[in-house]
């Protein structure tokens, strides 16, 4: 089990900062012991940041973008 809260905050707002707080996660859910019906397994997951640009002209258009670009990085390899 995870004891700790995720890392996304509002104060947050630079890039490099985000990507900082989301490989954190990242290595903080691939570094925890989870059990499934009392056996060991490995966790992993991909994660993403995406902002919404004034090309997007409704929250559809980027859901759409951020969902192509995360299967576009799957393909790339697994947790990153």
């Amino acid at each position: 089990m995870l004891d700790r809260k995720s890392t996304l905050r509002s104060d947050a707002t630079e890039l490099a900062d985000i990507q900082e707080l989301t490989r954190a996660d990242r290595e903080l859910v691939e570094q925890t012991e989870f059990t499934f019906e009392g056996e060991p397994m490995q966790v992993t997951i991909s994660l993403g940041v995406g902002q919404m640009r004034e090309n997007h002209q409704q929250p559809l258009d980027f859901i759409h973008m951020v969902d192509g670009a995360l299967y576009q990085a799957k393909r790339g390899g697994r947790n990153r």
